[in-house]
């Protein structure tokens, strides 16, 4: 055709492209073409390796904890278009990542080295490398204020040594502080200082910085003015209990006289007196009250004048809990229950609790007659109905209670000999006389009314002559 031919020769040699390609071979004589032929030859190259590439910006970069890292080695190829596969891995531990294109995911905190490894699956891989490194968050500094002390008193030309010792950095940066007054602004720059301050009570706040972060707190105390006046009274103050504050029984009571202080400096001594009773001469108590309203005073004295504060808090104590089984039947939601005569039958009230934690006491009673003062009990009733009574009390004598009724039915009597007819008139083994006592009982009460009634007529009939 219009090709130009490989070769006019009948043997050559020569190099095909890649692909599929087909040769025809033509014969000619003088008069034209003779004769033709073909071949069809697949040309190959020989397995090449794939290219690994990450795609993403993070490589050399520095996070916070918490961000989320996405990778993406999905502009890997190989050039024979083989089908890939990826295993990416934190060469930090030799730790699996993912066996996909993709990683996104959120990483611990330090260096890591991460490569993923693109395979052809004939034995030819590349790798890829990116590096990155996790920061912990930086935290606020821990300010602790050593000295002073919350509430204690100084004189007004006395220094007043304030000191940060304690307080700290969690990357171990490098702090700062700052001592701030509500009376006289900042007063110290300094980690430890000794410091004149104005009459008055004072907040004082220590600040501490870490460059970054900064976090505070406070104390607060009492300068004492020097004057020549006379002595004053000191100031009582209850920090616990608040006034109106609800206790139960079982609590205990914290008497406390914190922020009590004497204006001129002095010592106090304390009295604290509940309903009119001294029940310590301490600063700080401890106590147990009983049920109901009590007023709780505390006296402050300086040895030569007094001054007194009074809450009154509510002390309750709470009912007990009844709980009652009768055979392993819960009763708190019914008031009657079945049993057979001479069946052995367990009444059990161990669930009652008391919720003040303190021990009950437990009566059973049949009509007026007590049983039992045990909280689980076991005996058989003949036939009949009864009517109990459960009272459970606490310490206290805070009582529950609850009334049932327990119906005995009559059992079926002794088991007849084989062969017997003692069951002769009854249905499935029962005794006929259980249908006659009944019956004989409705119709002897029949008689009784319809006998009152007709001596009830002539009774009237005789008044009306």
């Amino acid at each position: 055709g219009d090709t130009e031919p490989l070769s006019t020769e009948n043997e050559f040699a020569t190099a095909l492209p890649w692909g599929d390609n087909s040769i025809i071979f033509n014969v000619y004589n003088g008069s034209g073409l003779i004769d033709s032929d073909s071949v069809d030859i697949v040309v190959v190259h020989p397995n090449r390796p794939p290219t690994a590439i990450i795609t993403g910006s993070i490589d050399g970069v520095v996070l916070e904890s918490g961000a989320r890292v996405t990778m993406s080695a999905i502009d890997s190829y190989d050039p024979d278009n083989d089908t890939l596969s990826f295993e990416w891995r934190d060469e930090s531990d030799r730790s699996i990542l993912s066996e996909t294109p993709y990683i996104d995911q959120y990483f611990r905190s330090g260096n890591h080295s991460i490569s993923v490894n693109v395979s052809d699956g004939n034995g030819l891989w590349d790798k890829a490398f990116i590096s990155f490194s996790i920061l912990e968050p930086n935290l606020p500094p821990i300010p602790y204020i050593e000295s002073p002390l919350s509430w204690s008193q100084f004189m007004e030309d006395e220094l007043i040594h304030i000191s940060a010792n304690g307080s700290y950095d969690m990357e171990m940066d490098n702090i700062s502080f700052r001592w701030e007054s509500s009376i006289d602004g900042n007063v110290s720059f300094l980690k430890e200082d000794d410091v004149l301050l104005s009459p008055g009570t004072h907040q004082l706040l220590l600040w501490v910085d870490d460059g970054d972060l900064s976090a505070n707190t406070y104390v607060q105390f009492h300068v004492i003015e020097k004057t020549l006046i006379e002595n004053r009274e000191p100031i009582a103050n209850i920090f616990s209990p608040s006034n109106g504050e609800n206790y139960y029984i079982d609590q205990w009571i914290i008497l406390s006289s914190r922020g009590s202080y004497d204006p001129d400096g002095a010592d106090l001594t304390y009295i604290w007196e509940v309903d009119d009773y001294i029940v310590s001469t301490a600063p700080n108590h401890t106590i147990h009250l009983s049920e109901g309203v009590h007023s709780i005073d505390l006296t402050v004295s300086d040895g030569d004048l007094s001054g007194s504060v009074t809450v009154i808090i509510v002390v309750t104590d709470r009912y007990p809990i009844l709980s009652l089984r009768i055979n392993g039947t819960e009763m708190n939601e019914t008031d009657e229950v079945q049993v057979i005569e001479m069946e052995n039958i367990t009444l059990d009230a161990s669930a009652s609790i008391d919720p003040d934690g303190y021990m009950l006491e437990f009566q059973w009673f049949l009509g007026d007659d007590l049983i039992s003062s045990s909280d689980v009990f076991t005996r058989s009733f003949e036939a009949g109905i009864y009517y109990l009574k459960l009272v459970v009390r606490d310490i206290s004598g805070r009582t529950v209670s609850k009334q049932f009724i327990l119906r005995v039915l009559a059992g079926p009597g002794p088991i007849p000999n084989e062969g017997s007819n003692d069951n002769r008139g009854s249905e499935e083994g029962v005794p006929i006389v259980w249908y006659i006592i009944p019956i004989a009982i409705i119709l002897i009460s029949f008689i009784v009314i319809m006998f009152m009634a007709k001596k009830r007529g002539e009774e009237e009939y005789y008044f009306e002559e």
